[in-house]
């Protein structure tokens, strides 16, 4: 079972979370899953008051997670993820978790996907079907469909997540899975 992640959806996080929003939508970076570390600069953010937690949201595609769930998520993570270093004022050490790890495991015969009027771009995926094969060992990823506005987890992460007990982040079961 897969699970997704929003990095902008605040009903997955906890309530009264805090939120960090990019002053400019329509600015860079865009998290589509390729690595930014050797070029990046902190975008301009500005904090929504709320809770303070592990996990913050922020855009489509990304997260900003403390230094805390970066250090517990590493080990598990490394392979698939770049951290970004953010500054949030008096917030201390916070990170995107820039998701680097594309698959191209979605089963299109057997997904529903939607596309836009051009037929070939891929608009929605309401049925999430996977080549289970290709991520066995997997924790988080992006398929090529939907790079850019969402984050896919395993249930190896899901349960790693709940034995770190990290705070503000919640995953739910993709449209089509169990």
């Amino acid at each position: 079972m897969n699970y997704w992640l929003s990095g902008s959806a605040l009903e997955n996080l906890e309530v009264d979370a805090c939120c960090v929003l990019p002053k400019s939508l329509e600015s860079p970076p865009y998290y589509i899953g390729e690595p930014m570390l050797n070029q990046w600069v902190q975008p301009p953010l500005e904090v929504v008051d709320g809770e303070i937690c592990d996990v913050i949201s922020y855009r489509p595609g990304a997260l900003i997670i403390s230094k805390h769930a970066m250090e517990k998520m590493t080990p598990f993570i490394e392979n698939e993820v770049e951290f970004l270093p953010i500054k949030l004022k008096g917030m201390g050490d916070y990170y995107v978790l820039n998701v680097v790890n594309v698959i191209d495991c979605l089963d299109m015969s057997k997904s529903e996907v939607r596309y836009h009027a051009d037929g070939k771009t891929v608009r929605t995926i309401r049925d999430y079907k996977f080549y289970e094969n290709m991520i066995d060992n997997v924790c988080l990823f992006k398929i090529p469909q939907s790079a850019g506005s969402e984050i896919l987890a395993t249930e190896k992460f899901k349960c790693i997540l709940n034995e770190l007990n990290i705070k503000g982040l919640r995953a739910h079961p993709l449209f089509g899975q169990d």
